[in-house]
């Protein structure tokens, strides 16, 4: 069976930028990075492919946002949004359940509890900046 690409123009198409829909992939991120200890790449899902330039639309599982590379790793095989549908037995003991869980959200907004001059130091330097995963 010929594709239509085939029948017109009488050439083979070309398969090798196929890739599997929302699996997790590694986009090439050096030259946005601001300095060189900054992660080279980040956990991203695959979404589909640019209209108008050779790249691939990623999903960033850190940032939740949708960007465009063009140097991308995928695995294939790896799918982080790929949850088993719930079954009925499962959902009804979850709505029928009697069990409150009781959070109190003050202890987050807290600050932790500071004992020494370098513990101080410590924390103010770390507060701000974001540490590498």
């Amino acid at each position: 069976m010929e594709s239509p690409l085939q029948k017109l123009f009488n050439q083979s198409p070309n398969y090798t930028k196929l890739r599997t829909f929302g699996c997790i992939c590694y986009p090439w991120l050096a030259p946005y990075n601001s300095n060189k200890l900054e992660p080279k790449s980040q956990p991203c899902v695959f979404l589909g492919y640019s209209l108008s330039q050779s790249a691939y639309y990623c999903y960033s599982l850190i940032t939740h946002k949708l960007y465009t590379y063009r140097h991308v790793q995928f695995v294939e095989d790896i799918f982080p949004f790929l949850v088993p549908p719930p079954t009925n037995s499962s959902l009804s003991s979850i709505l029928n359940s009697n069990h409150l869980v009781a959070t109190n959200f003050e202890l987050f907004k807290s600050k932790p509890a500071i004992n020494s001059p370098l513990q101080q130091i410590s924390y103010q330097t770390f507060r701000h900046h974001r540490l590498p995963p």
